[in-house]
């Protein structure tokens, strides 16, 4: 793992040391969702920047097309053809086969995402801004111990507003609305559920993490990434007289990246990493690619290989838009070296 993730876990969410409810106010999770970068302003290098010419490059190469054919059919030079070319290998979309001429190439391990791949990891056309999707294994859930049964009805919070609860015919579920200085964005629910001595939290809404060091500071907490909404239901409940213990956490969470983001910085990371498709399971899995969210990402189970990756993402997209004299604090080498101890 890193060593030094910019800034230590209190300052990275911007709370007090004492996390579980300081004298200066609530806790909250700030800063959570932010924007895609602005539009890069290179109108000189607007050539360099077209994933649909990329894509066209592609699709004629891996036809068996050599690439001065490829430019020829395109109507674009030898040098454009290259320049594309180059990229759709470095992005490990294509790869060349055998070292004679005419240079032939093949589908690369990244073929089948290829064009999430170009779009986002290598067009240029926008600075995007890396970020993690964390949340729980599916089907998992919090569950705390009840001491004590309280309000069944409805809750009243500490602003006066009161959330509906246990329906009056004996039902025992209910989705409580998340406030969104909790999760960083509005319209976050969370399933309550009352069975037996325990009641069960599920659905946890996913996180979107935008930095390293947010990252960082979550984990820290006492009841991990999720703790600052566990605080938020314990307050709740024990201000209308429930008992709650300790809770019982997920064994570990996932952290997602974009494959298009993780592949433009160190394809090489990927080579060998299976490819989930729906319904496959992870298993005993350091890193894998899964596209069942939607978006091809790069999964991982290890909070410090997320953090290294996280981390280099960030290094590396800022060496790229801000000063040539930034050197990320840990290279893509040095990245698929760590993942390799654990996962040769």
């Amino acid at each position: 793992m890193l060593g030094n993730h910019t800034d230590d876990s209190a300052n990275a969410l911007d709370i007090p040391g004492n996390i579980s409810g300081a004298e200066g106010g609530p806790v909250t999770f700030v800063g959570i969702v932010t924007s895609p970068g602005a539009s890069s302003n290179k109108k000189g290098k607007r050539w360099m920047q077209d994933p649909g010419r990329t894509l066209k490059v592609v699709e004629l190469l891996i036809a068996g097309n050599p690439p001065s054919v490829v430019a020829k059919k395109l109507g674009i030079s030898n040098r454009l053809e290259h320049h594309h070319r180059t990229k759709a290998e470095k992005l490990g979309v294509i790869k060349r086969k055998g070292r004679s001429r005419p240079l032939i190439y093949v589908p690369g391990p990244h073929y089948n995402h290829r064009k999430v791949i170009i779009s986002r990891g290598g067009s240029g056309r926008r600075i995007v801004i890396p970020s993690c999707r964390l949340h729980p294994p599916q089907g998992n859930s919090f569950s705390f111990p009840v001491f004590k049964e309280g309000e069944q009805h409805s809750l009243r919070t500490n602003e006066g507003n009161s959330l509906p609860l246990f329906n009056k015919k004996g039902g025992r579920d209910a989705s409580l609305p998340i406030p969104d200085a909790i999760i960083g964005r509005p319209g976050g629910l969370i399933k309550v559920s009352a069975r037996g001595a325990s009641l069960m939290l599920s659905a946890a809404p996913e996180l979107r993490i935008p930095a390293p060091s947010v990252l960082e500071g979550l984990l820290a907490l006492g009841n991990g990434p999720y703790g600052l909404l566990l605080d938020w239901v314990v307050d709740l409940f024990t201000s209308n007289g429930w008992r709650l213990g300790h809770p019982s956490l997920p064994s570990h969470y996932h952290f997602a990246f974009d494959l298009g983001e993780v592949s433009s910085i160190c394809s090489d990371l990927l080579e060998g990493v299976p490819i989930l498709g729906r319904g496959q399971e992870e298993n005993d899995l350091v890193l894998w690619c899964d596209s069942s969210h939607g978006t091809p990402e790069v999964e991982t189970v290890g909070p410090g290989i997320a953090l290294d990756l996280f981390a280099a993402l960030h290094a590396v997209q800022g060496h790229r838009n801000r000063s040539p004299s930034v050197s990320p604090s840990i290279l893509p080498s040095e990245l698929s070296g760590k993942i390799n101890e654990v996962h040769p």
